[in-house]
């Protein structure tokens, strides 16, 4: 009877030790989601922005390959953004009348720098 009464009492101490670290646990969660509920407006900021520079590379990629800018692709360069042609679909373009018609080079990669 004792032993019993033992292990009985053993079980409900580390059920009760347990439920405390549960009790803390669900704490800490509540706490890191109101941290993190507080920055929600600041990271769907950040997406709208990261949205607009990648973007922007894209179009500053693309003019460097369609003029074969070397003060563009320094530019990139720079930054941490590289970027490779697609070689098999390149078509400089067509002469006519003295003017030169540009068809859009694709881009196969572009590589940015992670914040």
């Amino acid at each position: 009877m004792n032993a019993r009464l033992l292990v009985h009492g053993i079980i409900g101490l580390a059920a009760l030790v347990l439920a405390g670290f549960n009790l803390a646990g669900a704490d800490g969660n509540r706490r890191a989601a109101a941290a993190l509920e507080g920055k929600r407006p600041e990271l769907a900021r950040l997406q709208r922005v990261a949205i607009i520079n990648n973007g922007l590379v894209q179009l500053i990629v693309k003019a460097a390959v369609e003029r074969d800018g070397a003060s563009l692709r320094s530019l990139l360069a720079a930054n941490g953004v590289t970027f490779k042609i697609n070689a098999g679909k390149v078509n400089a373009g067509k002469i006519n009348a003295g003017k030169v018609a540009a068809t859009p080079v694709p881009v196969q990669t572009v590589t940015r720098p992670q914040p």
